[in-house]
């Protein structure tokens, strides 16, 4: 029989605030390098390998532009020490010392070929897996178990209730007896991404002890 792999918690509320965060500095090395781009005296940054050189070192990258410039502009061999007045005379733009380098992600920055940026996919895959947790081998057999009890407890309910109104009210008792042990309520659903209606920590319990251990060769110790 094929293994299964089972999900206890996966966060989707980390994984959304980290993709958010991703977003918003795409948005702001976009920015950041279409104002370089835009400009006149300073050469179009088209890869990604110098967009990097740009990113880690603005200042530095942006000042080596800006004297080339000068230089061939002016016809000078060297530049004198003070240059606010030819910035003023050239209408050189100060530059937005920006740096990303330090950015979550920064060496999987790509590059389209319509010179968008991006994040490569092993980016989110790689988010994704840090917010998703597996069953181990004991914890996937507790789980089954008290699934299958509780599949169990609502055929009883089903069997016995003479309306829907018995049968919610057979429901309601068996959840309140087994309140230890189930999922604790969250305000507005914020449970950290639990995929189950059992409380994790109970489960662990449950999965030390060896609950529902006859079940272990069903499922995977992922």
């Amino acid at each position: 029989m094929m293994k299964n792999k089972v999900i206890l918690k996966k966060d989707q509320n980390a994984i959304d605030n980290e993709c958010y965060n991703l977003r918003d500095n795409l948005k702001k090395m976009t920015e950041f390098l279409n104002w370089h781009n835009e400009l006149n005296y300073v050469t179009a940054l088209k890869t990604i390998a110098s967009i990097k050189g740009f990113f880690r070192t603005p200042n530095q990258y942006y000042t080596k532009e800006v004297n080339n410039y000068l230089l061939h502009q002016t016809g000078l061999n060297t530049l004198p020490p003070k240059l606010n007045s030819l910035y003023d005379q050239y209408n050189i733009e100060p530059c937005k010392v920006w740096s990303f380098d330090n950015t979550p992600y920064f060496d999987c920055l790509q590059l389209s070929d319509n010179l968008q940026l991006s994040y490569s996919k092993t980016v989110y895959e790689d988010i994704e897996s840090r917010h998703t947790f597996y069953a181990t081998e004991a914890e996937a057999a507790a789980l089954a178990e008290l699934d299958r009890m509780w599949i169990n407890i609502e055929e009883l309910c089903n069997i016995f209730s003479e309306s829907e109104f018995y049968k919610r009210f057979y429901l309601d008792r068996f959840a309140q007896a087994l309140g230890f042990i189930t999922k604790p309520y969250a305000l507005f659903g914020k449970d950290g991404g639990n995929q189950t209606r059992w409380d994790l920590e109970q489960l662990d319990k449950l999965a030390k002890a060896g609950f529902g251990k006859m079940l272990t060769k069903n499922y995977t110790n992922e």
